[in-house]
């Protein structure tokens, strides 16, 4: 069976995660500015760190499921970590593949 986490494994109310997923937002804000502003010349480092971060963080989810503070805590943190890879991943797909052939239906000027 499937549990929300929100409601189900905290005991929020419905009214709550509202709050919650702009928690969330306000750290993927955070991450996607943290990797624009570091990406370019520490996009090594920045992927190093955040990818273990992540994955630590979620475990920690799992594990405090039933506290509504950590919750919120880990929403923010999780949210930053990523968003944070995630922009970091593309701007290296996007800064290695400027020589990639392009697809049939575009041009090259």
């Amino acid at each position: 069976m499937w549990r929300v986490i929100a409601t189900d494994s905290t005991g929020l109310i419905g009214r709550a995660v509202p709050a919650l997923l702009t928690i969330f937002g306000i750290g993927a804000f955070i991450g996607v500015t943290m990797a624009g502003r570091f990406c370019d010349k520490y996009w090594s480092r920045l992927i190093t760190w955040t990818g273990p971060f992540l994955a630590v963080g979620w475990t920690l989810l799992a594990f405090t499921l039933a506290n509504p503070v950590a919750l919120r805590v880990l929403a923010l943190t999780q949210g930053a970590l990523s968003f944070a890879l995630g922009s970091a991943l593309i701007a290296r797909i996007v800064a290695t593949a400027n020589t990639a052939p392009d697809h049939g239906g575009f041009l090259r000027h």
